[in-house]
C-alpha cells in the first residue's frame, strides 16, 4: 500500500505528489528543488543552447545602440527609487515568489509560539502539553492550547466505537480517499471556490493548513497516544497508518481550521451573519472529513474531538492575527477526566453545529492578536477575492 496513489505516503497524500512535502508542493516540484526552480524563460528545462542563446542576443541587442540610448537605459534605472523601507509588508507579493512567501509567513507565524509541558499533579508520569502564543503588539505569551492524553482504559473502551463505524467503510471509500492529502476540493466546492479567481485565497489556506501542521505534531510528538489498530487486530485500516501518534487528529484540527478561515473570508463586509448557512456547511463538512478517518479505523473519536476544539483556537488565533479587530482565547482539554462510561457509545455524528460568533469581537477574556504585517498583507489580498 506504500506506493498506492491513495495511501498515507502516497501519491495523494502528505508525503507523496500532492502534499506538502510532495512534487506539487513547497519541497517538490514547485519548489527550489524541483522543477519549476530548472525553468527557462521559455517554460522548459534550462539547457545549454538557451544560456548560449541569452548571451548571442544580449551583446547583439547592445551592440546596436547609440550613446544616446544607453544614457536613456541609465535613466530608466534610475528611476527606480530610492531603496524600500526596511522588511516592507508591501513587498510580500511583488519581491517574492510564492515559495519564499510560504517561508516568511510560516517563520512569522512559527515564531510566536512557544510550546512545553507540566506535569499534572497527582498523575505521576502524565503532562499537559501546552503551546503559548504571542498576543498583542507588545508579544506577551498567553496560553493557546492546553491538552493532556486520554488514560488508556478510555483508549480501549473507544475501540467500540471504532469498530461500531467499519460497516461505513463502503459507503465512505471514495471520501476517504480522496480525503488523505488536505480535501481542499471540498471546501471549494461548497464556496464555489475557483483557482483562478480565488489565488490569494488558497494561498493563504496553504500557509493556514501549514502552520496547523506543525502544531499538531508538535503535539502528536509529546502526548504519544498509539493508534487504534496497535491495540487490537480487529480494526484493519482500509487505509495505510500513517507513521506517527493518533491523538490529536491532524485531520480534523485542519479541517476546522479551514472551515473557519474560509467561513470569515467569504462574510459580507460588516455583515458576518450573512453567511451563516455557508458556515454551517462547512463546518458539518468539517466533522465529516473528521468521522471519516474513524471510518477508515485511524483514529479514535476522542483524537477527532480534540482536534476540532484545538482547531477552532487555532482559526481564532489566525484570524485575530489577520485582522486587529479580532480577538481569540485559548483552550484546554484535560483526557485524564473524560467519562470513561460513555466512552464506547460516545455520540460523534456528522450533523456538526452552526458557527456563533466564536471570535469574540472585544468579548471579554479575548485577547488581541500578535502584529503580522505579512500575513495581514496576504489577509487583505484573499479578502478582497471575496468582497
Amino acid at each position: 500500500m506504500a506506493n498506492s496513489g491513495f495511501s498515507y505516503a502516497g501519491v495523494q497524500s502528505y508525503a507523496g505528489a500532492a502534499s506538502y512535502a510532495g512534487a506539487a508542493s513547497y519541497a517538490g516540484a514547485a519548489s527550489y528543488t524541483g522543477g519549476f526552480s530548472k525553468e527557462g524563460y521559455d517554460g522548459q528545462p534550462y539547457n545549454p543552447l538557451l544560456v548560449q542563446g541569452l548571451g548571442a542576443s544580449r551583446e547583439e541587442l547592445l551592440a546596436g545602440l547609440s550613446p544616446a540610448e544607453r544614457s536613456a537605459l541609465q535613466d530608466l534605472q534610475q528611476r527606480l527609487g530610492p531603496m524600500p523601507a526596511f522588511d516592507p509588508a508591501d513587498h510580500l507579493m511583488r519581491a517574492n515568489g510564492i515559495e519564499v512567501r510560504a517561508a516568511l509567513l510560516h517563520f512569522e507565524l512559527l515564531t510566536q509560539l512557544r510550546f512545553g509541558s507540566k506535569p499534572i499533579t497527582g498523575h505521576s508520569g502524565e503532562h499537559w502539553a501546552e503551546l503559548q502564543a504571542a498576543s498583542g503588539p507588545k508579544g506577551a505569551l498567553k496560553p493557546l492550547l492546553r491538552v493532556s492524553r486520554p488514560s488508556q482504559e478510555f483508549l480501549l473502551a473507544h475501540l467500540q466505537r471504532v469498530q461500531a463505524l467499519a460497516p461505513l467503510r463502503d459507503s465512505r471509500t471514495a471520501e476517504v480517499l480522496t480525503q488523505v492529502a488536505p480535501p481542499i476540493a471540498y471546501f471549494a466546492s461548497v464556496l464555489n471556490l475557483q483557482s483562478g479567481r480565488h489565488a490569494k485565497t488558497t494561498e493563504l489556506l496553504k500557509v493556514a493548513l501549514q502552520f496547523s501542521y506543525a502544531v499538531c505534531m508538535r503535539f502528536k510528538q509529546a502526548l504519544a497516544v498509539p493508534r487504534p489498530s496497535a491495540f487490537t487486530a480487529q480494526i484493519q485500516p482500509m487505509i495505510e497508518v500513517p507513521m506517527h501518534p493518533s491523538f490529536p487528529a491532524g485531520h480534523a484540527l485542519e479541517a476546522h481550521v479551514s472551515a473557519t478561515l474560509l467561513g470569515a473570508l467569504a462574510e459580507a463586509p460588516g455583515r458576518p451573519d450573512d453567511n451563516a448557512v455557508q458556515k454551517q456547511l462547512l463546518r458539518r463538512l468539517a466533522t465529516r472529513i473528521s468521522e471519516n478517518r474513524i471510518v477508515a479505523g485511524v483514529h479514535f473519536p476522542v483524537d477527532c474531538e480534540v482536534g476540532r476544539l484545538m482547531g477552532d483556537a487555532l482559526a481564532a488565533y489566525l484570524l485575530a492575527a489577520c485582522e486587529p479587530v479580532r480577538r481569540w482565547r485559548g483552550a484546554s482539554y484535560d483526557g485524564l477526566k473524560l467519562d470513561l462510561a460513555g466512552a464506547g457509545t460516545r455520540d460523534f455524528s456528522a450533523k456538526g453545529q452552526a458557527f456563533e460568533d466564536e471570535h469574540g469581537r472585544g468579548a471579554p477574556g479575548w485577547l488581541p492578536g500578535p502584529d503580522l504585517p505579512m500575513l495581514q498583507k496576504l489577509w487583505s489580498l484573499a479578502r478582497a477575492e471575496w468582497v
